[in-house]
């Protein structure tokens, strides 16, 4: 990750990098990531359940693709091949007629989750700041 980045925000506020915020909250989630992933498909599918169509049966593949991708996305989050990355799994989800409104969804199950699990980690700065990079990545998708 580097030395911590600063940067000033739309305000003229200045502190720490967003991503730099996702990589240091998401390295504390890190440990317990299958139980978050089981999580965030139970708070997805809540929040909508004809997504269940979308997946099989049994998540437990797809919860390992999806850790895999957030892993490999999140320490990455500056990278040119991350960016291609994404740009190639958001054409690959097409197949899958995945809309604007399922990253939408998505997202917030995902932000949802993320502060159910974080404790006192998930402050106002790192919700704002995983919602901001969460923005920049369903964009690239």
């Amino acid at each position: 990750m580097g030395a911590e980045r600063t940067y000033e925000g739309p305000q003229g506020d200045v502190g720490t990098h967003p991503h730099a915020l996702v990589q240091r909250s998401f390295a504390a989630l890190e440990p317990r990531l299958d139980e978050i992933l089981r999580r965030f498909y139970a708070v997805l599918f809540a929040l909508a359940p004809q997504l269940w169509t979308l997946f099989p049966i049994d998540l437990s593949t797809q919860r390992a693709r999806l850790g895999r991708a957030l892993r490999h996305v999140v320490n990455g989050l500056d990278d040119a091949d991350t960016q291609a990355f994404l740009a190639q799994l958001g054409r690959d989800h097409r197949r899958f007629d995945i809309v604007d409104a399922h990253y939408d969804v998505f997202g917030r199950a995902l932000l949802i989750t993320l502060g159910e699990t974080a404790g006192a980690g998930w402050t106002a700065e790192v919700a704002a700041a995983w919602r901001q990079t969460y923005a920049e990545l369903a964009d690239l998708m």
